[in-house]
C-alpha cells in the first residue's frame, strides 16, 4: 500500500471542514475580473464627472466612496491578480488616492477632499478584512 503524498493532501484537504473554499475555476476568475475592470471603469469615470446636485443626506458622498471601494477591492482580492493580497490593497489604495488628486488637479467642478481618502482607504480595508474571514 504506497500512498503518494499529493494524492493524499488532496483526498484529506477540505475533509473535516464544512465551510471550506474551493478554489475558483478559470471561468470565475476571468468573470471578477472582467467585473474588475467595468468597475474601475464607472469609478473612474464618476470620479471625473462634474458633480451633481447637492445630496439630501449629509456626507453621503463618504458613504458611496466607502462602498465602492470596499467593492472593488472585494472583487480584486477574488480575481487573484497578484499571490500577495496586500498588494492588491495597497493598489486599490493607491488608485482611490490617485483619483482625489486628479480631482484636485482637472478642475472641473471637483476638489480633493482627505475625507474622500480616507473613506476610500477604510472600503478598501474593511473588504480585505471581511475577505480574510470568508478564507
Amino acid at each position: 500500500m504506497i500512498f503518494s503524498l499529493p494524492t493524499l493532501k488532496a483526498s484529506f484537504m477540505f475533509k473535516n471542514t464544512f465551510f471550506a473554499r474551493q478554489p475558483f475555476s478559470p471561468y470565475v476568475l476571468w468573470g471578477f475580473r472582467v467585473i474588475f475592470v467595468f468597475l474601475l471603469i464607472l469609478i473612474i469615470w464618476k470620479s471625473i464627472e462634474a458633480p451633481g446636485g447637492k445630496a439630501s443626506i449629509p456626507h453621503m458622498d463618504k458613504f458611496l466612496h466607502f462602498g465602492a471601494y470596499a467593492t472593488l477591492c472585494f472583487v480584486a482580492l477574488n480575481s487573484k491578480f497578484a499571490k500577495e493580497e496586500r498588494i492588491v490593497v495597497g493598489a486599490v489604495i493607491l488608485i482611490g488616492l490617485s483619483m482625489e488628486a486628479l480631482q484636485g488637479m482637472m478642475g472641473l467642478g471637483r476638489s480633493a477632499s482627505i475625507w474622500d481618502v480616507v473613506a476610500n482607504t477604510l472600503g478598501a480595508l474593511s473588504s480585505f478584512w471581511v475577505y480574510r474571514r470568508l478564507q
